[in-house]
């Protein structure tokens, strides 16, 4: 039977070589093949040389010889000589190493994968390293010799173990030669799986074991085509993409990118599709490719004619859909839920409405598709209908607050304070500087009798009023304020001086006031008669008129008009200028 194979394989020109016989490599010109012990062996020619398959010899390479490596005419076919059950296919001008189907192999002579009508030959094409048992003789096997298995022989007292793939002493492992039985099939011959280990090696079922058979060089095991392919990075992971994968064309919208053997290559629609990324598929262009549809693919709106249907678009177009029956369209959410009376206007709420439960002060109302739901609060909640929340409870649920929102309180441990009702809890609060909280108005005051703070003065103004000015001793341009028992010392600008009469600073000549110090003179004696800066409040104005500052009441400056010229003035540290009684204040008194 083997010679028989042998004989045919020779009449196909492809296997089963004679020493010395030689073949060239159908992918480099500079490799070779030659033929030693009936097996097909790789060579290479030396440095500068290529090999001339006419003169079967290695031939010096002078620029004009071996044009073609790597580039072959588009779907051309070669044979490989490893191989019988492959062949090499030019793609983009680099052959790529292809599998014949399962039961056939690659006829040298039409350049074809035909069906192996006698079972012999697809099932005997190998790689070099291929080997099999016989499942006559155990002390044999089956070696490959250029694409073809040979039976061989072990040396005498050895045997063939298929799980070592070698010859080994027999220790009566193989008896009576050929009583051996086979092991058991666990494939279907022509069947394939990948390499768990190897990447570029994938297991071919023979005889009902798998063998580990070896991609040609330069290519990997593409488990998904179940065939041997250009390695585009794949075998690593680092390939560009994945093999089918797709992906738009940023240049043109009526295009796409496919990826092949790990590289994207460029597809064109059919004429009037465009390439949708969202479906990854060329659909009919509506206006999408160049941004005119009336709308995008998966929007919805309503059916302005019923409401038990809405509007999807498709392809760029608005189509009719109706909702299950019972249910309704709603635009809120944008899908079909159950109909409680919506279709019509007739639902007895508005979904997200809420309301409380009359039953229970923790839980409340939501309406949920038209229908209003209980819900509970969290423990410790309770449901506030004011502002249409769940809040903490504070004795709310069951009406035993200790207060009443807003409610004050006195506070028993502060008379300068007070307690506030906040969320129905009583919260301390402070009252401004020098008042205190007054219990029968509820509200703070001034301490003007010392109820809270210890009423303290100074000098003369310990038995004067609040707000009280006078004049100061041998100084006639100062002046000073008493403010709750505190004396504020102040000075008049300019060289005015302090009028007892009119209590504000005035011209030298309408106070007669002599403190010693010479009489003012020069350009700063005062604005009379000299030119000055006014923003116009002063105009019309008598001497002495007093405002607040322009552009920030609440900042402790202050405006003296004399000749209706704006002289500048400085509360004390801590106060502000009060308007109302036209002077330095305090700023609670002030209404800032």
């Amino acid at each position: 039977m083997h010679a028989s194979i042998c004989e045919r394989m020779q009449s196909l020109a492809t296997n089963c070589c004679k020493d010395g016989e030689t073949q060239a490599d159908p992918i480099d010109c500079l490799s070779y093949y030659v033929c030693c012990s009936g097996v097909f062996v790789p060579k290479s020619c030396s440095s500068g040389n290529y090999w001339n398959p006419s003169s079967a010899t290695c031939q010096l390479n002078n620029g004009q010889c071996c044009p073609n490596t790597g580039k072959c005419t588009e779907n051309e076919l070669q044979v490989d000589p490893q191989d019988c059950a492959a062949y090499y296919l030019c793609v983009m001008g680099q052959l790529t190493s292809q599998k014949c189907a399962s039961g056939t192999y690659f006829d040298t002579t039409i350049k074809a994968c035909v069906v192996d009508t006698e079972g012999t030959v697809a099932d005997n094409c190998c790689q070099p390293g291929d080997t099999k048992i016989d499942e006559e003789d155990c002390t044999k096997y089956y070696a490959c010799c250029t694409g073809q298995f040979v039976l061989k022989t072990c040396s005498s007292g050895m045997y063939w173990n298929p799980q070592n793939s070698a010859c080994e002493t027999n220790n009566g492992e193989c008896s009576n030669c050929g009583s051996t039985s086979p092991p058991p099939l666990t494939c279907t011959n022509g069947e394939t799986q990948a390499d768990s280990t190897d990447c570029t090696k994938y297991q071919l079922c023979t005889n009902g074991q798998f063998v580990s058979k070896s991609c040609a060089t330069g290519n990997y095991w593409n488990s998904e085509t179940s065939q041997c392919e250009t390695d585009n990075g794949q075998c690593n992971g680092n390939a560009p993409c994945t093999n089918g994968e797709t992906q738009a064309d940023s240049t043109d919208c009526t295009k796409y990118q496919l990826c092949t053997n790990g590289q994207f290559v460029s597809k064109s629609c059919a004429t009037g599709n465009y390439w949708n990324s969202e479906t990854s598929q060329c659909e009919t262009d509506n206006g999408q490719c160049n941004g005119n549809a009336p709308c995008t693919n998966g929007e919805t709106q309503a059916d302005s004619t019923d409401c038990t249907k809405y509007q999807l678009c498709t392809n760029g177009q608005f189509v009719s859909k109706s909702c299950a029956t019972g249910n309704y369209w709603n635009s809120e959410t944008s899908q079909c839920e159950t109909d409680n009376g919506q279709c019509n206007g007739n639902a007895p709420c508005t979904n997200g409405e809420t309301q409380a439960d009359s039953t229970d002060c923790t839980k409340y109302q939501l309406c949920t598709n038209g229908q209003f739901v209980s819900k509970s609060c969290a423990t410790g909640n309770y449901w506030n209908s004011e502002t249409s929340q769940c809040e903490t409870d504070n004795g709310q649920c069951n009406g035993n607050t200790p207060c009443t929102n807003g409610e004050l309180q006195v506070n028993p441990t502060d008379c300068a304070g007070y307690l506030q009702c906040v969320d129905n809890a009583l919260v301390p609060r402070k009252c401004g500087s020098q008042t205190y909280f007054n219990a029968q108005l509820l509200t703070c005051v001034v301490d003007t009798e010392g109820v809270c703070i210890p009423n303290t003065c100074e000098g003369e103004c310990c038995d004067k009023p609040n707000n009280w000015i006078g004049s100061v001793a041998n100084n006639c341009s100062a002046f000073i304020q008493c403010l709750y028992g505190n004396k504020i010392q102040m000075k008049c600008p300019n060289n005015l001086q302090f009028n007892s009469l009119t209590l504000e600073c005035d011209y030298p000549e309408n106070v007669n006031c002599d403190d010693g110090s010479p009489p003012p003179s020069g350009p700063s004696a005062g604005p009379s008669g000299t030119y000055c800066e006014s923003g116009g409040r002063c105009v019309g104005q008598r001497d002495g008129a007093m405002f607040a500052d322009a552009t920030n009441a609440c900042s402790g400056a202050y405006i003296v008009c004399q000749c209706e010229c704006e002289v500048n003035f400085t509360c004390s540290a801590g106060l502000v200028f009060n308007q109302n009684v036209r002077s330095c204040d305090w700023p609670e008194n002030s209404n800032c």
